[in-house]
């Protein structure tokens, strides 16, 4: 790759799968440190093996969060540990998301009218406030 991204430092969200995962490998090919954020520390994990076998990749360029996007604390922690680790913070990719096939309140596929307002929250509040919360919480540290 090109390395373009060098020097860079980016967060991904959902960073631990599908959308998310893909965003972390491509950043860090192309030399960005790369924050891996997510629910489960396995999958978080996987991801952080999958970059360190990218060429020339060094354990100082990543960093793995076990964090909660619809969580305001969590969010906060998020900039804080990435700025207090790196130094900056240049991209977010807030990839973190939840689908009915996702979705902690409603195993499988199901239509909307047989949601339940539970599983809508969930994913209003992962889709939506998920991403207002990380934007918030970088948006300060990216500006300067």
């Amino acid at each position: 790759m090109s390395g373009r991204l060098q020097e860079r430092v980016a967060i991904v969200t959902g960073g631990s799968s599908g959308i998310g995962q893909g965003a972390c490998l491509g950043l860090a090919a192309e030399g960005a440190s790369v924050v891996v954020v997510g629910r489960t520390p396995a999958h978080i994990e996987e991801t952080i093996r999958q970059i360190d076998a990218l060429p020339g990749r060094a354990p100082e360029q990543r960093m793995g969060l076990t964090l909660d996007v619809t969580n305001e604390t969590d969010m906060e922690e998020m900039a804080r540990r990435t700025v207090d680790r790196f130094g900056r913070i240049d991209i977010l990719v807030a990839s973190a998301g939840v689908s009915l096939g996702t979705s902690k309140t409603r195993g499988g596929r199901t239509s909307v009218a047989q949601m339940s307002m539970e599983t809508w929250d969930e994913i209003m509040n992962a889709n939506l406030k998920g991403m207002f919360l990380a934007d918030r919480a970088v948006l300060g540290t990216m500006i300067r």
